[in-house]
């Protein structure tokens, strides 16, 4: 054990080489993030240490205090693994504090801590211009963290949340300054073409709310252990800032059902240790049968109109008022949960296979189209069914009011000209519904248009979103089994009278995909994403075109708009209408951002296509 962590210090102490070639853009990983607002704090402290006199030689702006930031060369301001005491000063992007050296010239990076914490912590990964550090303990704790205690005992050691010691309100206020500086830092747009970021919508349930949990556990020969197979290894999660894992035995972020059940798999893996040859990920996912008071039936619809399945979707207000709670075991010791409510009864199990089926209901309530109809919101229960395994939000308690959001976004606000009339814009009729998964957006959304298109290269959710269509008496969505940058080859939809959704991975969008976007010319796109900062970057382009010297591109850029392109290529251009952040992931880091867009319309060359 003592040999590893040597040999771990080791390698840290070594400064991380910078890559042979820059990548097309910046993808807004945890080390590009940190190291621009580490490179910005520091760029500060040589500010703050000037005469105050105009730019100059001595007397650095922020942007040459930046350049000479990110060129030093640095060294290693101490040694590693020797408990020190910091000040912290800054919250990061990435959930840790930061604070200075003695002589302001480096940061350390120190998990679980909050401006105004003076902490205790040890450093062991130097990383160039900051190091990482191992947090030890609060020695002061900032008035900011008052009233408030952790409800996990593995905090401060787990590397699954980090903000349990914070005010839910203060998480929800740092989560829209992630969102406004990853704009400011990846999108390479100027600070007039970013709306400000509306409020984060925060979570009904901080606790007790994730729908999906994923222990895991390593062979039982690493780390040390002997080379046995009757070796019970730790199951959990990773240590904060180490590949290595951590004994957990209960999550309370993870829904009820789900502590019984990782109690009962952990149990599982135990007994069966022999039969595994390597490490593996435990899957527990939860699922939900509802059954209301108002029909025999486990879905009833006011309108009383049956799907091809037999089932009907349920169109009346439902009280979530919890009337009671029944933990029940089978023979089997199986475990199931029935929570009571004034109109319906949810029953709760969970599944660890990944090809079952799990089943979630989300209420939506969504307002008329036409301003001009006096008519009152409608409030409409989903019923979703998809693999276990596959991609689906893990925050239930959210989506009825995310979706409720989404549905609003759809349709542009109305305007009122000078003289009092509309101004002549196309409706929004169509939706395209990239990256769609089992339907989420597609089917929650469709009441808005005539026509739905979703589509997503898996094939499995795919069919679920197909079987959910029909659940949901949806009849005018289609699903396509293709990958996103196909959904432009052959659209049926005119391009003015279209909103497009895309929901991508962590990644974000490719350069195909996105060039085929601002050629086609939604009249508006709905971007949404669970990595902010890649998000900026696909908006970025949207906004702005591709960077000159693309490939010299580097996060922080101010992109040269390409108009002569546009016209050329017949590509299109966005503005940003709205920025907001939701917080499916609370206690976490994480953030979701929604970033509304309307197409600029351009006059098009003499016989183009208009």
């Amino acid at each position: 054990m003592e040999k590893k962590r040597k040999l771990d210090i080791q390698r840290a102490e070594r400064p991380r080489k910078t890559p042979k070639s820059v990548p097309f853009l910046p993808q807004g990983s945890n080390d590009e993030v940190i190291d621009i607002e580490v490179t910005e704090l520091l760029s500060k402290a040589s500010i703050s240490e000037s005469n105050g006199h105009a730019n100059g030689p001595e007397n650095p702006s922020q942007d040459d205090a930046s350049v000479q930031a990110s060129t030093t060369k640095y060294t290693k301001p101490m040694e590693l693994n020797q408990e020190v005491e910091f000040e912290i000063i800054q919250l990061s992007s990435t959930g840790d504090g930061l604070a200075y050296n003695s002589t302001r010239d480096h940061i350390f990076a120190i998990p679980f801590s909050v401006p105004g914490d003076r902490v205790l912590a040890k450093p062991f990964k130097w990383q160039g211009k900051f190091t990482a550090c191992d947090y030890i303990k609060t020695i002061r704790p900032s008035p900011s963290r008052e009233g408030v205690t952790p409800k996990c005992k593995y905090f401060t050691k787990c590397s699954g949340c980090q903000f349990q010691m914070m005010p839910y309100d203060s998480q929800l206020e740092h989560k829209r300054g992630i969102v406004q500086r990853a704009f400011k830092h990846f999108s390479g747009l100027k600070d007039e073409q970013v709306p400000e970021v509306l409020p984060t919508m925060g979570s009904p349930l901080q606790y007790g709310y994730r729908t999906k949990l994923s222990p895991h556990f390593s062979a039982p020969n690493e780390y040390g252990r002997q080379n046995s197979r009757s070796v019970v290894p730790d199951i959990g999660y990773n240590m904060k800032g180490r590949m290595r894992v951590m004994d957990i035995e209960s999550c309370p972020i993870g829904t009820d059902i789900l502590q019984e059940g990782l109690r009962i798999e952990r149990k599982r893996v135990a007994d069966n240790i022999q039969s595994y040859k390597r490490g593996a990920t435990i899957l527990l996912r939860e699922s939900t049968q509802r059954k209301y008071h108002d029909a025999d039936s486990t879905e009833t619809s006011t309108s009383n109109q049956a799907s091809p399945q037999g089932q009907l979707v349920h169109s009346n207000p439902i009280d979530m008022t919890l009337l009671s709670e029944d933990v029940h075991h089978d023979d089997n010791g199986t475990p199931s949960i029935t929570y009571s409510y004034p109109t319906h009864t949810d029953t709760k199990t969970y599944t660890s296979d990944s090809g079952a089926q799990a089943k979630e209901y989300i209420t939506t309530t969504t307002t008329p189209s036409n301003p001009n109809e006096n008519l009152p919101p409608t409030t409409k229960t989903y019923h979703f069914s998809n693999t276990a395994g596959s991609f689906f939000q893990n925050n239930n308690s959210i989506l009825g009011p995310f979706t409720s959001y989404m549905y609003e976004q759809c349709i542009p606000k109305s305007k009122s000209t000078n003289n009092g009339s509309q101004p002549s814009k196309s409706p929004i009729k169509y939706l395209l519904d990239a990256y769609s998964g089992s339907g989420l957006f597609t089917l929650t959304l469709s009441s808005h248009f005539k026509s739905s298109l979703g589509i997503d290269i898996d094939a499995r959710s795919i069919s679920a979103a197909r079987l959910n269509a029909e659940r949901n008496n949806v009849n005018n969505a289609g699903f396509v089994d293709a990958d996103a940058s196909a959904l432009f080859a052959d659209v049926p939809y005119p391009a003015a009278e279209t909103v497009v959704v895309i929901d991508p991975p962590r990644k974000g969008c490719d350069k195909e995909f996105l060039k085929q976007l601002r050629r086609f010319g939604a009249g508006r796109v709905i971007y949404v994403s669970c990595n902010v900062h890649s998000q900026a970057r696909d908006v970025g382009i949207l906004v702005n075109g591709f960077h000159r010297d693309e490939e010299k591109r580097y996060s922080g850029d101010i992109a040269q708009p390409l108009d002569q392109q546009w016209e050329e290529e017949g590509l299109y251009k966005y503005e940003i209408e709205s920025l907001r952040g939701f917080d499916f992931f609370p206690q976490t880091g994480h953030v979701e951002g929604v970033c509304v867009l309307n197409r600029v319309e351009k006059k098009m060359a003499e016989g183009s296509k208009a």
